[in-house]
């Protein structure tokens, strides 16, 4: 066979998604489209009178497995500068999931676990291996913006 035509089948064979692969990236977007949509609902009233701004943005993502596609992600405007809310990856070594909430200061990871029956977003601390970490909830995420907007 000529180097040609096996090139054509590794770019066939890569355009391809598997239907679990699709099945992952639906997971995936599903559970930040949930997360992201959390977000807004815990800073809905800050938005309403005023204090912040919160600006959806889509961001180009690439995966060996799942090739390229867009994630949901968060501008968190504020009087004074911006806090992203962005996924990193889906693949991490210690979950199936990564988001970063960040500004000019400082970042605090979320991590994803899958369970059985549900999918849980954790807030990482420093050491990315300890087990020991908080689910998001309202509560922990006003304590990261406040920890990012304090100096």
């Amino acid at each position: 066979m000529s180097q040609m035509k096996e090139l054509m089948k590794l770019l066939e064979l890569g355009k391809e998604r598997t239907k679990e692969a699709d099945a992952e990236l639906r997971s995936w977007l599903a559970s930040l489209d949930f997360l992201m949509k959390r977000v807004r609902t815990w800073l809905k009233e800050a938005e309403a009178k005023g204090l912040l701004e919160i600006v959806d943005e889509k961001i180009p993502m690439n995966d060996a497995k799942l090739g390229d596609f867009e994630v949901p992600g968060l501008n968190i405007k504020l009087a004074r500068g911006t806090i992203w809310v962005r996924p990193i990856g889906r693949r991490t070594p210690v979950g199936e999931g990564r988001v970063d909430i960040w500004n000019a200061n400082a970042a605090v990871t979320l991590v994803r676990f899958l369970d059985r029956d549900s999918v849980q977003w954790y807030v990482a601390n420093e050491s990315l291996h300890d087990k020991d970490w908080q689910p998001i909830n309202e509560e922990s995420f006003a304590s990261i913006l406040k920890s990012l907007i304090q100096p």
